[in-house]
């Protein structure tokens, strides 16, 4: 049994008697509010945190979002919240830098006629990278978040330093940490080199050789972070939305499919049909460049039209 199950923990402000388990890294007094860090992992000085709005301003958001929505704003009337809930989840947060080398191979279509080049590249990339501090946690919308997190910086503040008044006002829960500085570090080198490898396998097809290899890299900084879940029930179905915490401003919204859009997939299954019939006449009696591009196209559109098509949700990213 460890610690939090048969300890008795008091808050540090008002004396009560705190509510923990072995999942609670800080528990927020349930009379003033006050956060109180429990777990032996971090100290208050080691706690950064991005304050958050309350659930006033994220279902503000929300609903902003619903009404200038193409697909939303006709049945935003008959749009019901159910539930939104908040929590803090922990970063690892590191710019590395990286040099390495790629070999891959070139092709370059003249007519009938294809070429294939082999090229190598020495490179250099300095990259952020973040993992999440925890293994059992909701994927989605993470990726979102740490790279608003990126773009905005926006400003962060230890825990010993945040108002009391503004834990009484959204008290958010701070999810525990299952990897510490070191196990970090070990992780974000590794990540680094798989991130630089697939920004190239977006840019170039056929690589045979790549070796990357980190040169610097700046300590880990653990950072906490702020996302809000809304679920929403339309119709007999059920859907959700994620929104940072530190604007409020949707990161992930799941919508159902409307009929005009189960229309607009069956046109374009339809017209990726007509195309590949085409590239399968032109392939056949004349294997240019111009009938594999329209083959694969035809393909590629067939491939998401025919997706979304049979998808009761539709996922925006903002």
């Amino acid at each position: 049994m460890s610690d939090a199950e048969h300890h008795e923990y008091r808050c540090m402000n008002c004396g009560a008697i705190l509510k923990a388990t072995p999942e609670t890294i800080v528990a927020i007094c349930e009379y003033c509010g006050a956060p109180n860090v429990i777990s032996g992992i971090l100290s208050e000085e080691d706690l950064y945190l991005v304050p958050s709005v309350g659930k006033g301003k994220v279902l503000d958001e929300f609903w902003r979002r619903v009404n200038t929505d193409i697909d939303l704003k006709s049945i935003a009337s008959k749009i019901r919240p159910v539930s939104i809930d908040g929590s803090y989840i922990p970063f690892w947060l590191s710019r590395v830098k990286l040099d390495g080398e790629i070999i891959y191979r070139k092709r370059e279509y003249d007519g009938k006629h294809v070429r294939v080049k082999r090229v190598k590249k020495s490179f250099s990339r300095a990259i952020w990278v973040d993992i999440v501090a925890r293994r059992q946690v909701k994927h989605l919308g993470l990726r979102e978040l740490v790279k608003r997190y990126l773009d905005e910086n926006p400003e962060s503040i230890k825990l010993s330093e945040m108002p009391i008044d503004r834990w009484r006002e959204i008290k958010l829960p701070i999810l525990n940490l299952e990897f510490d500085r070191a196990e970090a570090e070990a992780s974000i080198r590794d990540h680094s080199i798989d991130l630089v490898r697939r920004e190239w396998e977006g840019k170039v097809s056929d690589i045979i050789f790549f070796s990357a290899e980190v040169k610097s890299m700046t300590k880990p900084n653990l950072i906490f972070l702020p996302l809000w879940t809304i679920s929403y029930r339309y119709g007999g179905g059920l859907y959700f939305a994620q929104h940072d915490g530190w604007s409020g401003r949707p990161l992930v919204f799941a919508e159902p499919i409307r009929a005009f859009r189960r229309i607009i997939y069956t046109l374009g299954m339809v017209f990726s049909t007509i195309l590949g019939g085409l590239s399968g006449y032109v392939f056949l009696h004349e294997a240019t460049s111009l009938g594999i591009f329209i083959l694969l196209a035809s393909l590629s559109l067939g491939y998401f039209f025919g997706k979304r098509f049979v998808s009761d949700v539709r996922v925006e990213r903002e």
